[in-house]
């Protein structure tokens, strides 16, 4: 059996743009699941977005966990991750491999989520327009097909972000918390901490073009300018580099290519 702590990395490929394929890494069939979402910049992300989900048994005990990215190319053509988007996608990746007629319960703390699988209507040519307003077309289709295949799905919502506090009193203002749901917002910061940890250069500052660690990122270190953005986000968004060029003067960093072309083919689920 998996163990409670693996985290299933996705690899990437050159076809990540094309629809996901179902063939996924051997889970284990869980009683229960849990799942979250979050992003790499604050909301809506110029940048990409975190998901993870976690497995439990009958006893309650995390029996999986995976977690991984929403990329810029799999929302396309939405410019940004909005917080919905990392939800969805937390909620459609641990639905992924489960065999057919599964029937349990999905914790979530968005509501947002769990009204959209509710209220999708399978064959529905309005529910889908609705949708296909704000998802991805192939994320639509991942939904049908799992409303179609799965049994039945009840949904609890949860308050997200419990503190020690409300995880010892098993609820938050009128909502109920869970562990495990701070387990997947766990693992969600740790997949945003894993992308920016291999970044050459933490931040970069439009007004005097100055890159590198800048602690919390309050303000710059050289020149005290306070609306920094990261380097990362320099190098994913050419345009906001060309305007950088275009009004900063000294040098410029030049983009990490690498990093780029890494999250633009790393794999759609």
């Amino acid at each position: 059996m998996t163990s409670p702590n693996t985290i299933a990395t996705r690899p990437t490929g050159r076809f990540a743009h094309k629809a996901p394929k179902e063939s996924v890494p051997a889970r284990p069939v869980p009683f229960a699941i849990y799942c979250d979402g979050g992003l790499l910049s604050p909301n809506p992300s110029s940048v990409g977005g975190t998901w993870a989900f976690v497995y439990v048994d009958e006893a309650n005990e995390e029996i999986y966990a995976e977690s991984g990215l929403v990329t810029l190319p799999q929302v396309a053509p939405s410019p940004t991750v909005s917080n919905n988007h990392s939800e969805l996608a937390a909620l459609l990746h641990s639905l992924r491999g489960l065999p057919r007629g599964w029937s349990g319960t999905i914790y979530s703390d968005s509501h947002v989520t769990i009204e959209r699988f509710r209220n999708f209507k399978i064959g529905g040519a309005a529910s889908r327009e609705k949708l296909e307003k704000t998802v991805p077309a192939v994320w639509v289709n991942n939904l049908e097909r799992k409303k179609k295949e799965l049994g039945d799905l009840g949904f609890v919502l949860l308050a997200g972000h419990p503190t020690k506090a409300n995880l010892e009193a098993g609820t938050k203002g009128d909502l109920p918390v869970s562990i495990h749901n701070k387990r997947c917002d766990d693992l969600c910061n740790e997949a945003k901490a894993r992308f920016w940890a291999d970044s050459r250069g933490a931040w970069f500052c439009p007004s005097c073009s100055y890159e590198g660690l800048a602690g919390c990122a309050a303000s710059c270190p050289a020149c005290g300018h306070k609306r920094l953005i990261s380097s990362k986000e320099k190098a994913l968004r050419p345009c906001v580099a060309a305007k950088l060029e275009s009004s900063a003067p000294a040098r410029q960093a030049k983009p990490d290519q690498a990093q780029a072309e890494a999250l633009a083919n790393a794999e759609d689920w």
